[in-house]
């Protein structure tokens, strides 16, 4: 009876450290395992200087990071002693991405910094509470920006096709030009917006909001739910929906003769 019980609690004892092991890579997969928190910064301010060329940007894990434009493209990461050998800045053909090393937790840290030289690029992603101010105006072809996660993402910014996609508590504001304008905000995001497109195709869900009332459009597409809201401003035609408690309130700035709209759900639209 003595060695079948010391067989059996050396099975679960196996069983439990196998599920542990598991557990802990399961988890460093979604990155939420850490090996080593610094809550506290030590030593002076360092900086690390990073050249490549890149086109598309991504910071994550509440690094503060400036975009500016310059003809010679680089990353300059400026933190505490202990903290500076803990961040990466990873180049992947040209996809660069800004963050700490797997099983690294950084808190009550204000002082680590990106300052991101470049030409131009194509996309901008910020997540887990990253911020991403651009300093300079950038002119492109087309452009993506990315945000999610409590993150956001500030600037001037113009583009013939330009996209933004915010959720999850994410926050984009500046200055937008463009010829096609597409915005999808969802799960509590907001994206405040002034600027001119031609033709706007706009979504807002789950009490996310769009403040784009700065924002003139020749052609709006808007769509809102589950008490999410947008404000935009329209000149020439409008086609709007809202439903599940969602509202749309569209200005006119011309002659709108072309307008469909469709109210369902406790949804609302206002033209006016």
């Amino acid at each position: 009876m003595k060695s079948r019980t010391l067989f059996i609690f050396s099975a679960f004892a196996l069983m439990a450290s196998c599920n542990e092991k598991q557990d802990r890579r399961n988890n460093g997969n979604n990155n939420d395992w850490a090996d080593k928190v610094i809550d506290k910064e030590s030593g002076s301010v360092q900086q690390k200087e990073f050249k490549g060329d890149f086109d598309e940007i991504e910071v994550s894990q509440a690094i503060d990071a400036e975009v500016i434009k310059s003809d010679v493209e680089k990353v300059v990461i400026s933190a505490p002693e202990n903290i500076i050998n803990e961040i990466l800045v990873d180049n992947s053909g040209g996809r660069l991405h800004i963050h700490y090393k797997s099983g690294i937790r950084v808190r009550n840290s204000n002082n680590v910094k990106a300052k991101i030289y470049t030409k131009d690029f194509t996309k901008i992603v910020a997540n887990s509470a990253a911020s991403i101010i651009i300093k300079d105006k950038f002119t492109q072809e087309k452009l993506d920006i990315e945000i999610s996660s409590a993150a956001s993402v500030t600037g001037d910014l113009e583009a013939n096709d330009f996209d933004i996609s915010a959720d999850s508590s994410s926050r984009f504001t500046g200055k937008v030009w463009a010829v096609d304008l597409g915005i999808d905000a969802s799960s509590a995001a907001s994206i405040d917006i002034s600027g001119k497109t031609k033709n706007a195709d706009i979504t807002s869900s789950s009490a996310s909001s769009i403040s784009a009332q700065e924002v003139i459009a020749d052609h709006v597409k808007a769509e809102a739910s589950s008490g999410a809201s947008i404000q935009i401003s329209a000149v020439s035609s409008v086609n709007a929906e809202a439903s599940s408690g969602g509202s749309v309130d569209i200005a006119k700035k011309g002659d709108v003769k072309d307008i469909t709209k469709q109210e369902s759900s406790g949804g609302s639209i206002n033209i006016h």
